[in-house]
């Protein structure tokens, strides 16, 4: 039997096997952790409901405090550096071990089976979308490759994946699977993926510093925790984690299978919401209803109310419009820039804006700028949504 089909109790207790591993290896090697761990009297009977007691690690402190973190494990022979892909800002750089890396790709061969194994086989014939080099002018020659290499798993983030759909004329012959990753999966949006490469759709989160967190199975409702390889902890403003269905909260990772770069309690800075127990699958791992987004695209508006991207992406849902993106460039004044269809009449921007101010704060200013393309950030991910306040700006920076 599979790790992922183990019972939920079986797999805390290899979760807790492997935190008292891992706090053991950090006192032992790291600086940094022999500070934080000094009130931990026994790493070794350490349980998983004591991690709240511990503090919970900043991004901002891993970058500036790296070689205090990892330590002595920095060093070590498979020890090899990777960086975060720096969608909202500095790339974090850290350490990453021969185990995590085997870990990392198993998981990639194997959580996305989906409808009875059928991308078994799908380490072996894999085609990743490079966001970076991919552009429309280039489609062309994107699908001829697609034709050639006849996949049987596409990876790609969503807007990369909704682009190259686009250009293809018919579906692709033998494709299992698609994942998505990187960004917020929405109906339309899965809809359109799976018609146009014909194969069903699965997303994925994960991370650069910790790999993959959580995914869908066929039953696509909401996404798996990978229990073996993290332990998540959905947490309220307090830092304590929440534990009731629907509750929403910041999203902290301890990484259970990267010595050379310990990570205990690192505050993600992603916002998610708890699922219900038990999934149609069978599968006994505990879920996430879904990923709402980072804290940078949160938009609060002037009254304190809480705004995801998912809200507007509901409120643009089935809206004539290829792609949008809203700034928040002051407490008060939204800006909202769309690349219409041909559908698009000026109904749907009053209809749009009248979502906002009576779902969202009346008191919000919206102006609108219709143009010819949204660009992605430099890391290749496209962002519905950017919150500018308390940042010193009045108007969008430049993409980072």
């Amino acid at each position: 039997m599979e790790t992922r089909d183990w019972p939920l109790e079986k797999l805390r207790e290899l979760q807790e096997q492997q935190l008292r591993r891992l706090l053991t290896h950090a006192f032992e090697v790291s600086p940094w952790y022999r500070e934080k761990l000094r009130d931990v009297p026994d790493p070794a009977r350490f349980r998983i409901d004591d991690l709240r007691h511990l503090p919970i690690l900043e991004k901002s402190e891993l970058q500036q405090h790296l070689d205090q973190i990892a330590g002595s494990a920095r060093s070590a022979p498979d020890a090899r550096e990777n960086y975060s892909s720096g969608s909202t800002g500095t790339p974090v750089r850290l350490y990453q071990s021969q185990e995590y890396r085997d870990w990392y790709a198993a998981d990639d061969s194997r959580v996305h089976r989906g409808l009875a194994g059928t991308v078994r086989d799908a380490a072996v014939n894999v085609l990743w979308f490079d966001a970076f080099a991919l552009r429309r002018d280039g489609l062309p020659a994107t699908v001829q490759r697609l034709r050639a290499f006849r996949p049987a798993l596409v990876i790609g983030y969503v807007s990369t994946l909704i682009e190259v759909g686009r250009a293809l004329d018919r579906k692709l012959d033998g494709l299992a699977a698609v994942i998505t990753a990187a960004e917020t999966l929405m109906p339309r949006e899965r809809g359109m993926i799976g018609e146009s490469f014909g194969a069903p759709v699965f997303d994925r989160y994960a991370t650069r510093e910790v790999g993959t967190i959580a995914h869908e199975c066929e039953a696509h409702d909401g996404l798996h925790l990978v229990m073996e390889n993290n332990i998540v902890e959905i947490v309220g403003p307090d830092g304590q984690p929440r534990s009731e269905p629907g509750e929403e909260g910041e999203v902290v990772i301890t990484s259970l299978r990267n010595l050379a770069t310990p990570l205990v309690r690192y505050r993600l800075s992603d916002m998610a919401c708890l699922g219900r127990d038990g999934c149609s699958c069978g599968r006994q791992s505990v879920r996430l209803a879904s990923v709402l987004g980072r804290m940078s695209d949160l938009i609060v508006s002037p009254r304190g109310v809480l705004l995801h991207a998912l809200f507007f992406m509901r409120l643009f849902d089935k809206a004539p419009v290829h792609r949008f993106r809203v700034d928040q460039e002051t407490r008060t004044r939204l800006r909202i820039r769309i690349v219409p269809a041909a559908e698009y009449t000026d109904a749907v921007r009053l209809r749009i804006t009248s979502g906002i101010l009576v779902h969202g704060d009346p008191t919000f200013e919206v102006a609108w700028e219709v143009v010819d393309d949204i660009p992605a950030t430099s890391s290749g991910k496209f962002r519905f949504t950017v919150s500018h306040v308390g940042k010193g700006e009045s108007s969008p920076p430049a993409e980072s």
